[in-house]
């Protein structure tokens, strides 16, 4: 995954790409690279206020049987503060890290998006055998979306989210010198864009190992994601030809985005 700075005067932006599923030293490598002098955090989770989610969707338990570790896990470290502190007329007097939710909640999400998520929900993510659910949440798809399904989902999971969040960053930037978005690597591209618009340069680049593909025990997955004692795709066959169509491809490729979502306390 790749971690991008960028500088306008005094000012710096760092954009993370993230993975919602990695090694756990992934995580902390982040940490260590990001400043610790007057910085705010605008941290990725898209929150249910309404409890529109039947299920928890979480990635825990795909971490769990791939031996990652789900960024739920990983917490930054900081103080937290809320949206009216940012807008408040206070001077920032935090010299050290801040983190603000910097998220939408799921009510602003048209209800084909949540009627998707929820279908993710119940048939992968909480499956015994996630790759079985995956084939049916497979069938689902093919008898519940029309082809143009991804035009609402990505409006949903991609543009609203990035459009909130750029919307922050004025404020943010009269309050704190080192602003860092780790969001979802789907963001990035447009988040960027913005960015530079906005006059920033990039300065640096670096690239973080998220997942050693290598060391995944492909024969004990195996067994777990499907059961039995059928063998396992070889590690350079891949497994990409258990995917059925391009309809749920495309869904494989976006689900991580909103791996935060967590039902209402």
């Amino acid at each position: 995954m790749i971690e991008r700075t960028y500088r306008r005067d005094n000012k710096q932006i760092q954009l993370m790409g993230m993975i919602h599923l990695a090694r756990p030293q992934y995580y902390t490598d982040l940490m260590a690279v990001m400043p610790q002098h007057r910085t705010l955090i605008l941290m990725e989770g898209v929150t249910d206020n309404d409890s529109l989610l039947k299920k928890q969707f979480s990635y825990v338990r795909i971490a769990d049987i791939l031996g990652l570790t789900s960024q739920r896990r990983s917490h930054f470290q900081g103080r937290q503060i809320s949206l009216k502190d940012l807008n408040s007329s206070i001077t920032n007097d935090n010299q050290g890290i801040d983190l603000l939710p910097a998220d939408i909640d799921l009510s602003r999400f048209d209800p084909l998006t949540i009627k998707v998520l929820n279908a993710l929900a119940k048939n992968v993510l909480s499956a015994e055998k996630p790759l079985a659910g995956y084939m049916e949440f497979s069938r689902w798809a093919e008898q519940n979306l029309s082809s143009d399904f991804d035009e609402t989902v990505m409006a949903d999971l991609i543009d609203k989210r990035n459009r909130h969040l750029l919307s922050l960053l004025p404020m943010a930037l009269k309050k704190y010198d080192n602003l860092v978005i780790p969001w979802g690597a789907l963001h990035m591209k447009e988040l960027e864009r913005a960015i530079l618009k906005q006059g920033f340069i990039q300065t640096a680049s670096r690239e973080h190992l998220s997942i050693d593909f290598l060391l995944l025990p492909f024969g004990q997955l195996w067994k777990q994601l499907v059961g039995g004692n059928g063998s396992a795709p070889s590690r350079t066959a891949g497994w990409r030809h258990l995917l059925p169509d391009e309809k749920t491809d495309f869904l494989m490729s976006v689900k991580i985005q909103p791996a935060e979502l967590t039902p209402a306390r």
